[in-house]
């Protein structure tokens, strides 16, 4: 947090921050309460926006599985049994279920956090509880966003290595705990092609955003993974494939062992 702190500061100093859109920023997000929450009468079930949502739906649960594994890890504590899976993902349907109500795209755990307690080593959930009710406040307060928005990519992408980073090396310590063994041409094949699918997916979407940000005319979407207007985090895609291909492809089969005849062991002897 230090180091964040004082990446900010020098880029103010050396004219990396923009404070243009602090200017005219409102203080508070509901100027008028009614008139914002009127959108509620034209809530209707539309099934194109219903067909959009399942499949995110789907992936993001794929992603908070993956998440509350390397939580396990870190924290040393089993979360698929206390306070066990089905709760953890009762919660992310609600939240879902919520975030569809109100016009926004499916909910779920973030990576980033793993990397926030492998860092602190504070594994206090009334911590984590209390940082989401100051999100919640806080985003209430439009200005307060627009102070975010000032940071510059600069810092944002140098705490971007460090907390990726941890996410990463959580994901290689939960593979040597647990002794998983990819030798079998399965194993393989599934985390080969996981990698390959979300590193080559999060490379297309940097190259689309540069591409973006150039002003090209090439439709920079299409080197990204879109459901209607929502973009599929590689991340959240490699998840998928993992899982699927986990399921799809047979195990190797055992081969027998050949008992070894009495007269061979009297040889042998």
């Amino acid at each position: 947090m230090l180091g964040f702190f004082v990446g900010y500061i020098y880029a103010a100093i050396i004219g990396l921050v923009d404070f243009s859109s602090l200017q005219n920023a409102d203080i508070i997000v509901f100027q008028s309460i009614g008139d914002k929450l009127g959108f509620y009468r034209y809530l209707r079930f539309d099934w194109s926006a219903i067909i959009m949502m399942v499949p995110l739906a789907f992936v993001t649960l794929m992603e908070h599985i993956g998440d509350i594994s390397a939580n396990s890890t870190v924290c040393g504590k089993d979360f698929f049994v206390d306070p066990g899976i089905n709760r953890t993902l009762a919660g992310d349907g609600v939240a879902i279920m919520a975030a569809s109500l109100l016009g926004g795209p499916p909910q779920t755990t973030y990576g980033e956090n793993t990397a926030i307690l492998v860092i602190t080593e504070n594994y206090e959930p009334k911590n984590i509880f209390y940082a989401a009710v100051l999100a919640i406040f806080f985003g209430v307060f439009s200005i307060f966003g627009s102070v975010i928005s000032t940071i510059p990519s600069e810092v944002i992408g140098g705490a971007s290595i460090i907390l990726f980073g941890m996410i990463s090396a959580s994901g290689l310590r939960m593979v040597i705990e647990h002794k998983a063994d990819i030798g079998q041409t399965k194993d393989l094949l599934v985390v080969s092609i996981t990698l390959a699918v979300g590193l080559g997916l999060g490379a297309l979407s940097v190259a689309s955003d540069i591409l973006a940000q150039v002003g090209t005319t090439f439709d920079a979407t299409l080197l990204k993974i879109m459901i209607g207007n929502i973009e599929l985090s590689p991340l959240a895609v490699a998840t998928f494939v993992a899982v699927f291909l986990n399921l799809v492809i047979p195990e190797p089969k055992v081969k027998a062992e050949t008992p070894i005849l009495e007269n061979e062991v009297k040889e042998i002897a």
